[in-house]
Parts: structure tokens; sequence; C-alpha cells
């Protein structure tokens, strides 16, 4: 036990961030969490497609999906229910290669999982034609049902700095003096409520300011390439995501860089965060920093922490087919 402490660590390796299901729990294999009551699906076409990765490595895959109102029965195309598009999912080939599709008990809403349930990781992306995945409102939050997707976001190349300041609930001493001028006193413990992360980045990720603090891309703005709009003050609500930072560890004494003895990871399961200030300075790079907020959670009424830290041995995160460098 404890084989893997007395490791040093020596600069960050990177990270990668993804957004939590709109009812809060993490998108796993076995969860992926979609709209509630209705969706238009008047629009879809025959050519709509669905882009998934499994494991988190390699490419994405697409499929085409046909749940559109001449392929599959609605009451009514303009406001399609759960029911009916979990009908439509599982009537298609396609999808019921890879996933199956329901309607979560617990929610209501639509619940889409692998079902082998034997990859590590499950990721939808936005893809380019008729976008299913956004229509399914995978990936989005309260306030905002539009999907982003439950894709990694990585920020490997372009990692720069992690602050990890603590935020604590002080220790109290409550005391009580006699007449004779004697006191008894008691020390209430300090509290640890979690983490408020500052992450810093070397190049500028309009994905990853989206994914954390929500907003909008148009890419078909009139002379320009593309525009990023912030949410107004009626958005009340952030996205919910989660992290993985990645930091490699050294044994004691000299070090060549690529001599690692294993990898550190923190989990973060439970985040907020907002873009930070950013300084544009003459003849100086640019930094772009996140500010974050960590906090625990409850689970199916179990209070659960706002993150968890894992000792990789190089094998094991060799498995998860990061590259870095």
């Amino acid at each position: 036990m404890y084989t893997f402490d007395k490791k040093t660590s020596f600069s960050i390796e990177g990270s990668r961030w993804r957004r939590l299901n709109p009812d809060g729990t993490y998108p796993a294999v076995d969860r992926q969490i979609g709209f509630i009551g209705t969706i238009d699906v008047s629009g879809l076409t025959t050519a709509a497609t669905m882009s998934y990765r499994l494991g988190a490595t390699g490419a994405f895959s697409e499929i085409i999906v046909a749940i559109d109102d001449v392929t599959a029965t609605y009451v009514d195309d303009t406001v399609a229910t759960v029911a009916e598009v979990v009908t439509a999912l599982n009537a298609d080939a396609a999808f019921t290669a890879v996933f199956t599709a329901s309607e979560d008990p617990d929610t209501g809403r639509l619940l889409i999982v692998e079902t082998a349930d034997t990859a590590t990781y499950l990721e939808f992306s936005i893809s380019l034609v008729e976008n299913i995945c956004e229509l399914l409102e995978l990936g989005s939050y309260n306030g905002n049902n539009v999907g982003f997707g439950t894709h990694f976001v990585d920020c490997f190349d372009n990692s720069g700095a992690l602050g990890l300041p603590k935020e604590i609930k002080d220790f109290e001493e409550i005391e009580v003096e006699s007449g004779d001028g004697s006191t008894i006193s008691m020390v209430v413990a300090a509290l640890l409520k979690g983490l408020n992360p500052v992450l810093a980045l070397n190049d500028e990720s309009w994905e990853l300011k989206q994914l954390i603090q929500g907003g909008s891309i148009d890419e078909t703005v009139s002379g320009v390439t593309a525009r990023y709009s912030p949410p107004n003050t009626s958005q009340v609500y952030l996205p919910g995501f989660a992290g993985e930072v990645y930091e490699s560890k050294y044994d004691g004494g000299s070090n060549l860089r690529n001599k690692m003895s294993g990898y550190k990871r923190v989990n973060f399961d439970n985040c907020n965060g907002i873009e930070g200030d950013l300084n544009d300075e003459v003849k100086s790079w640019a930094t772009y920093q996140f500010n974050l907020r960590v906090r625990e959670y409850t689970l199916a009424g179990v209070k659960m922490p706002g993150y968890t830290e894992d000792f990789l041995s190089l094998s094991e995160f060799d498995a998860l087919g990061i590259t870095v460098g």
C-alpha cells in the first residue's frame, strides 16, 4: 500500500473537459440524458446524422439516423414527445446496432445507452448535417435546451497552468468565560467544501469557452468568419461540466523529462465556471483564464465529493489513448 507515494509532480500535462447531462449526472456509457417534454422534428430529413465515439480515442463515427416524420410516426411532428422519439430511435437499424433509447424513469427525459455496455467512455458530438445530438439536447443545461454534446474538449497542446485553491469553512473556537476569568473552549473543525480551480491556456478556445459558460457561436454573420456571443443576464444557470487534469509524476533524484513514473489525475465531477479577465499587453503572449468552482453534490441520496484524485501507472495512462506533447 502507498507504493504510489513519494512521487514528485513536474508540470501539468493537460486536461480535458465535457458537459454533464442536463440532470447533473455524468454522461456515462449507460446514461446519456437528453430532452424532456417535446421537440420539433418537422425539419428533419432522412440524412440526419449522429456523431459518437466509444472509448474516448480515435476518430468519431457518424451514423445516419432516420427519425423524420416520413420514417417515423408522430401525432404532431412539431411537438414530438419523448415516447415517440424513443420509438423512432429504436426502430432505426443504424441506431440500434450500437444504442438503445428509453424514457428515463427518474427524470422523464430521453435516455440513451450503449447496448453492449463495454466501452469506458461514450461521447456524442455535434455533426455537420442535421445535428441530431443538438436536437436531442445532449449536453444541454437548465435554462438552455440547445445540445452542446458530451464530447471531451482536450487541452493538452495548449495547457498553461492550473491553480487549485481550496474552499474551506474555517475553524471556529467558541469560548465561555466564568466569573473568575477561567474559560472553557470548544474548537469546531474546519470543513473542506471544494476547490476553486483557475485554469490557464496558452491559446484561445471558443469551444471550451462555450462548454464552460454557455453562449453561442454563429458562423453566418456577414463580414466575419465567426462570432461568439456570451450569455446575457437572463441566463441564471451556468452549464454543469466535469474535467480531468493530468500531471506527470517522477521519482526522487535527477530525472529526464521523458522518464516519468506515472501520472496523477484530478477528477472534477461537479463544476461551474466562467471566463476570467484577459490582459493583452505589448510584446507579451496572452494567456486565457477560466475561473472554476468545484463543490460536493448529492447522487441518489448520497453526498459525493466534488473532486477525487487518482494515481495512474504508465500502462494505465497509455490505455486511455491520450496523446501528450
